[in-house]
């Protein structure tokens, strides 16, 4: 988190903290696990 306000930048340099970032990080990939459970026969049904 490089900001300008340093009050926690001792923290930066510390194991847990790069984890906890990684951590982080990782919440911005997209998970797509959805599949069709059906299908509609009127594609007019819903506008």
């Amino acid at each position: 988190m490089n900001g300008s306000d340093k009050t926690f930048a001792k923290l930066e340099t510390t194991p847990q903290y790069r984890s906890l970032m990684q951590k982080l990080r990782s919440n911005k990939a997209a998970i797509s696990k959805a599949e069709p459970v059906f299908t509609l026969a009127d594609s007019g049904l819903v506008a």
